[in-house]
């Protein structure tokens, strides 16, 4: 069975996600049976008369799947911490975002992590503030309307215990941290760069999301270029690769940086899965791509099984996986460049327009080179930043030509959203079919037969438009 001895992890991933799509109608007995049915019938997917030893390896993965999912439905179903009132206590602003017209801070204390809103008049906090405060936690807010949006497995997924009303607070003398540090470095970018560069590389560097340039990537169908992951991940360990060659050093590395950008789900499952493959070197066993996913996913899930409905984490799995088949395809590889694109936007459609509602087709021409463009502008305006904060002379004159490069790529972007103004909106039929490629491909990365993979995938189709409500992953 090739599933069970080139990417047994893909077989148990498929079984938690299965299983968390429906969790909440199976109950605890339900979840921990269903998961290992699935994993036992994803991996008979490759079913060979002669896997005799196989067996034992698959016995493993059911046992492992009943292991992951008794720990994954343990911190699902705990229970939301109950409202209390907290007097005097200290914390540290760890993390801040724009939400809406208004500002999110999640504040971190002994007692845990709370988040809070505030409008842009009354917000004067930022990370690595250390607070004084007095206030009171509450449950999260219940779904309302006809929107899909949960505040709670949000905001669990970003390992916050409770909404908290600050009563009163008073800003306590800064210390240094990793907080402050990073709004340090933020602060110095935008003091000292030249606004769209400055802009780009605390999107880059710090995963910080500027409201005006993330709405001009939505337009542009390049968003995915702003959101730390696999993208920029493989950038860093690229440079790093010129530098150093101990892949230890190379490790503590990628760490600091996804722990620098605020170890997003995207950019962490990109770090799981590079780390899985640099382990693998070290122990000199081969990589398998798919694998590799499917264990950076099996991680995350077990650390917060909440990652499931992090829209991010969804598109970057997704992604990373219709990537990885493709790559261990030999006759796919050949027109890498041309299918890469359209194959993504196809396999993550139904995410994309079920959140967003629409995706704009001049996404397909600009990612032909979009991505080449800013692995280059970002390489580079990052090595010119690191000269100018050593303070080389001219530098200054090189920043303000790498702003003019953005610059150029703004007015190019804009004047091809121009003329290809066309949105593709939630369409069942694509989502089927994206479902479908995704599926297929992943079959042939095992060399199934045409006749097998196509059998499979109509099957694994269905189930997974009955599991995941016609919103399949």
């Amino acid at each position: 069975m090739k599933i069970v001895s080139q990417a047994p992890m893909l077989a148990i991933f498929a079984g938690l996600l299965a299983g968390l799509a429906v969790v909440e109608m199976l109950g605890a007995v339900g979840f921990f049976a269903f998961v290992p049915m699935v994993v036992v019938g994803v991996a008979l997917c490759s079913y060979e008369r002669d896997a005799k030893n196989s067996w034992k390896v698959l016995a493993v993965m059911a046992v492992v799947s009943m292991i992951c999912s008794l720990r994954i439905y343990a911190e699902f179903s705990r229970p939301d911490a109950k409202p209390v009132t907290l007097h005097d206590s200290e914390g540290v602003i760890s993390y801040v975002r724009t939400w809406g017209k208004n500002y999110a801070a999640i504040l971190s204390c002994e007692t845990g992590d709370y988040v809070f809103i505030l409008p842009p008049k009354n917000f004067k906090l930022y990370e690595g503030t250390r607070l004084k405060f007095t206030g009171v936690t509450n449950y999260f807010r219940e779904k309302s309307g006809k929107s899909d949006f949960d505040e709670k497995k949000f905001w669990r997924a970003r390992g916050v215990d409770a909404r908290i009303t600050l009563l009163d607070y008073e800003i306590l003398p800064e210390k240094f941290s990793f907080y402050k540090l990073r709004d340090s470095l933020s602060h110095f970018l935008r003091k000292n760069l030249p606004h769209l560069t400055s802009d780009y590389l605390r999107a880059a560097w710090l995963g910080d999301r500027v409201r005006d340039l993330n709405e001009k990537h939505q337009r542009w169908g390049t968003s995915h270029l702003l959101a730390v992951s696999g993208f920029h991940v493989g950038i860093v360990i690229l440079c790093a690769r010129k530098f150093f060659r101990n892949k230890f050093a190379i490790s503590a590395l990628l760490w600091a940086y996804v722990f620098l950008t605020g170890a997003s789900a995207s950019a962490m499952r990109a770090a799981l899965m590079l780390q899985v493959a640099i382990l693998s070197k070290i122990l000199w066993r081969p990589v398998n791509s798919v694998n590799s996913v499917s264990v950076a996913g099996v991680i995350l899930l077990l650390k917060s099984p909440f990652y499931f409905w992090d829209i991010g984490w969804r598109l970057s799995i997704i992604s990373a996986l219709t990537i990885s088949a493709l790559l261990k395809n030999k006759s796919a590889r050949k027109y890498l460049f041309l299918i890469l694109n359209p194959l993504i936007v196809l396999t993550t459609f139904a995410q994309v327009t079920h959140v967003f509602g629409q995706i704009p087709l001049v996404g397909l021409f600009l990612n032909l080179f979009a991505p080449a463009f800013f692995a280059i502008a970002f390489s580079v305006a990052s090595f010119g930043a690191m000269l100018y904060f050593l303070e080389i002379p001219f530098t200054g004159w090189l920043m303000l030509i790498i702003n003019g490069g953005f610059m150029a790529w703004e007015k190019f972007a804009d004047f091809a959203a121009g003329i290809m103004n066309f949105k593709l909106h939630e369409n069942f039929l694509l989502s089927w079919l994206g479902a479908g490629v995704l599926f297929f491909v992943i079959c042939k990365s095992f060399g199934f037969s045409q006749l097998r993979s196509f059998v499979i995938t109509l099957a694994l189709t269905c189930m997974s438009f009955v599991i995941f409500g016609g919103v399949a992953l």
